[in-house]
Parts: C-alpha cells; sequence; structure tokens
C-alpha cells in the first residue's frame, strides 16, 4: 500500500457520510513538494456539512505511517477543520498544482487529437453545420 487512499476513509463509520475529497496530494514522499502527502475532504460529520483534512500515509517513509495520520485504534480518520478556517482553505486549495496539472492533460489531449478529428469536422456535411 502506498498510502491510504482519502475516497475510502470513513471513520469512524457512523460520524462520516457524504465523503467527497476535493484535494488528493497523494503519497507522503520526501522531497516532494508541499502541495504532496495530505488530502482535504467535504463530508458531513454527523450529519452536518464540514470540511476535513488528513495526512495520506507513505510506504516509503519509516517515520510515516501507511495509514497516515489521524488515526484512532489503526484505523484512518480525519481531522475536522475549524469553521472560521474552512474558507481560507478553499481559497487555497485554487492554487492546488493538481488542478493545473489537470488543465495542461485536458489541453494536451485536445491539441493531440485535433488532427483525428479535423478529418471528421473537416468535410461538406459538416460545412453546413460551421455555417450556422
Amino acid at each position: 500500500m502506498g498510502y491510504q487512499d482519502p475516497n475510502v476513509v470513513k471513520s469512524p463509520k457512523g460520524a462520516i457520510t457524504h465523503l467527497h475529497v476535493v484535494y488528493d496530494g497523494g503519497e507522503q514522499v520526501a522531497d516532494a513538494g508541499a502541495w504532496s502527502g495530505w488530502s482535504i475532504a467535504e463530508l458531513e460529520w454527523y450529519e452536518e456539512a464540514t470540511m476535513a483534512c488528513r495526512w495520506n500515509g507513505s510506504s516509503e517513509n519509516e517515520q510515516v505511517s501507511e495509514i497516515g495520520n489521524p488515526q484512532s485504534r489503526g484505523n484512518p480518520t480525519w481531522f475536522i477543520i475549524p469553521r472560521p478556517l474552512q474558507d481560507a482553505v478553499r481559497e487555497k486549495l485554487r492554487d492546488a498544482p493538481t488542478l493545473q496539472r489537470e488543465r495542461e492533460l485536458v489541453h494536451g489531449a485536445a491539441e493531440a487529437s485535433a488532427a483525428a478529428f479535423a478529418r471528421v469536422w473537416s468535410n461538406p456535411e459538416d460545412d453546413v453545420y460551421d455555417a450556422l
């Protein structure tokens, strides 16, 4: 196990519902940068909407648990972010590098597929649609 997938961290079972991971920094890896190794989620904690965070864990670093932190009796859990800090966390997540990487991947895929789609789009039947 490389790290604890935050999408499956639902402990304590009676407390967490409607888990939605909004940022997953992957495994805690040495020298990976400030955006690595932790996650943020929106969830319901005892039926109240809130935000939470956790360290994802690592199989590489002996000083870091594979199931991450926090944990309770060997089960991965979340730390509820205090309400006064939640807006600041949401604002900072706009700078998350994975969002930029995702945009770059989408742009790259569009560029890579342009030649294939040009054959389909550049035809007499399509010209009528283009003229609209």
